[in-house]
């Protein structure tokens, strides 16, 4: 975890370098970088889940990026929501970010069954999906951006 939060560390000054470094460049009030994980278990059950973790982190230039990254295949229906409630000038959501367990689907999508749903599941070697996994992930990355 240490040498992640280098990484990201690193990674949030050469974005803060290059954002100020332009003629039109929009000063920077606030840097800040907090990462979240809660049991893998509480979104999926299957082999190996209690060695791991679902993540968030969130990367906040003020007032001008905010870049939330979680370790799973997110669907585009979260970005509509954070983007909605950012205050910062460009939102992006990365997923895929770290140990991926697989999709993060809406409750509708797992309402309507389907690939992204449940079918993916075996070829992760996990057995189902919390229903509720929207909720937990959406609270967890709150949890990140209100910090």
């Amino acid at each position: 975890m240490r040498s992640y939060r280098r990484w990201a560390e690193s990674l949030a000054e050469c974005v803060l370098g290059i954002l100020t470094s332009s003629e039109d460049s929009v000063p920077v009030e606030f840097l800040r970088s907090v990462c979240r994980e809660l049991p893998l278990g509480t979104i999926v059950d299957g082999e190996f889940v209690e060695s791991r973790s679902v993540s968030v982190q969130t990367f906040t230039l003020e007032p001008v990026l905010e870049l939330v990254a979680v370790s799973a295949e997110v669907v585009a229906e979260y970005s509509y929501s954070l983007r909605a409630s950012s205050t910062q000038k460009v939102m992006m959501l990365a997923g895929c970010a770290g140990d991926v367990f697989g999709y993060a689907p809406t409750l509708e999508m797992v309402r309507e069954g389907g690939y992204e749903s449940n079918a993916y599941l075996p070829f992760f070697s996990l057995r189902s999906l919390n229903p509720n996994v929207e909720t937990v992930l959406q609270d967890l990355i709150a949890s990140t951006r209100d910090s």
